[in-house]
């Protein structure tokens, strides 16, 4: 619906400049009633979740840096990986999910993940339905999302989960806490579905963890999107919630401005409210 009430259909052909304007331009140009979607038939998918304990947490971080390299050898390969506090067990676990687009178990490309001692896996073959069911984190409960992007690199990785184990420690008691940080590659070859970018990206700008990489003074480096889930049962403990989630992506933006590893680039999917100054996306891009 445009500003003067009008309710107009936005394809490539109708409106050209429209079109590639909403896909990252959020609320900006109208209000989205309907979109359509073209499908394809999936078929049977392999994949599941993989359980580390903390000692491993060098290792996995190091297998997904380098993973984000390989990925565009083998495009049907792709993964997140969640950093999870237990409130039952006053502890935190290593959580990737592997999820590869074809019924190929333990396909190569995740070699370096499967070479890490483990304590488990829920890995199967069965349909996109099947493999996401459980994966729900429940109804009910106060939910937030807060994202920043960094380049991509394992040590300050690693440092970006020290600075969110600190901020949320005061909170492990508040009813129904469960956060998590999370790390999620998207690779060049998933970039080649999404031409004439609004945000300049393109193939030869991957990979990226959630994302992509950005070209920064004609130097195409690997960015890191961190983003925070958090889930919560009172109100009452909004503003303590808040702050935790706030003061970890300042600090960790300090510390990535002083190493030269920060990004602007936002995610704005999962991104809470923010200045004027950063770049968002949308659900549609």
């Amino acid at each position: 619906m445009f500003a003067d009430g009008s309710i107009n259909t936005i394809t490539s052909t109708t409106h050209p400049d429209l079109f590639w304007a909403l896909r990252g331009g959020g609320n900006n140009f109208g209000i989205v009633t309907r979109f359509d979607l073209k499908a394809f038939p999936q078929g049977q998918i392999w994949g599941g979740r993989i359980f580390y304990l903390l000692d491993k947490l060098k290792p996995v971080l190091q297998a997904l840096t380098d993973i984000n390299v390989a990925l565009p050898s083998d495009p049907f390969a792709t993964l997140y990986i969640a950093y999870v506090y237990s409130q039952s067990n006053d502890g935190f676990v290593i959580v990737p999910e592997l999820i590869y687009g074809k019924p190929v178990a333990s396909p190569p490309i995740f070699k370096n993940f499967s070479d890490i001692t483990n304590v488990g896996n829920t890995f199967r073959t069965a349909n996109l339905s099947e493999q996401i069911a459980g994966t729900n984190r429940g109804y009910n409960f106060r939910q937030t999302t807060w994202t920043a992007t960094f380049k991509n690199d394992a040590v300050f990785l690693e440092r970006i989960l020290a600075i969110w184990e600190e901020e949320i420690a005061p909170l492990k008691k508040i009813d129904g806490w469960v956060p998590a940080a999370i790390f999620q590659p998207l690779s060049k070859s998933l970039l080649e579905k999404s031409v004439n970018s609004p945000f300049d990206i393109t193939p030869a700008d991957g990979p990226l963890i959630r994302r992509s990489l950005f070209k920064s003074d004609g130097i195409f480096t690997n960015r890191t999107v961190f983003n925070q889930a958090l889930q919560w049962t009172n109100s009452a403990d909004d503003t303590r919630v808040y702050a935790a989630a706030r003061n970890t992506i300042n600090r960790a933006t300090i510390e990535a401005k002083a190493k030269g590893l920060d990004f602007k680039w936002i995610y704005q999917n999962v991104s809470e409210i923010r200045s004027s100054k950063y770049h968002y996306t949308d659900t549609f891009s």
